[in-house]
């Protein structure tokens, strides 16, 4: 079953009857850079990220609607690809790190990075892949330092194999 509500009536007869798809488009983008800016203040915009994804939600279905049958799939493949980056902006590592006034320096972005769940680094190093930035031996060779130091030391990292496996899996799949 679709969306529906009066939020969706609304944005389904302003589509029909006032707007382009183009500036759905561009609303479409607006609302997801408002939902990314949630992302990154967290607990204090809780509540409009809620309402902003309600939103989103329904410019979304209103697109889909009005798209037509030969374009779905292009406009499907562009709203995954939103998705996914709003599922990797929701994580407080991530957040953190791509905001502009980001509170975590370059020397502490590996230190960081091995803190969050392997799922989590997968994802970072697929972003930095499609962005067309990669970690290279030396962030590797880094983060394997650290892991065997904190080993050493007695406090040993959660799922550092897997987690070192995904930092090499990234660099061996750019070089």
């Amino acid at each position: 079953m679709g969306p529906s509500g009066p939020l969706f009536d609304f944005f389904i007869n302003l589509l029909a009857a006032q707007t382009t798809f183009q500036e759905c488009l561009i609303l479409r983008e607006e609302v997801e850079n408002l939902l990314l800016r949630c992302a990154e203040v967290r607990a204090s915009a809780a509540q409009r990220k809620v309402a902003l994804q309600e939103l989103y939600d329904d410019v979304v279905a209103c697109m889909r609607q009005a798209s037509p049958p030969e374009g779905r799939q292009a406009l499907d493949n562009a709203f995954a690809e939103s998705r996914s980056l709003q599922r990797m902006q929701s994580n407080e590592f991530f957040a953190q790190l791509t905001r502009s006034d980001t509170p975590i320096c370059a020397s502490e972005v590996i230190p960081s990075l091995l803190s969050e769940s392997v799922e989590m680094i997968r994802m970072y190093v697929s972003y930095l892949d499609k962005s067309d930035e990669g970690l290279d031996g030396a962030a590797i060779e880094e983060a394997s330092k650290i892991l065997g130091r904190a080993e050493k030391e007695g406090y040993p990292i959660a799922d550092a194999e897997q987690k070192l496996q995904a930092l090499y899996g990234q660099a061996q799949d750019a070089g």
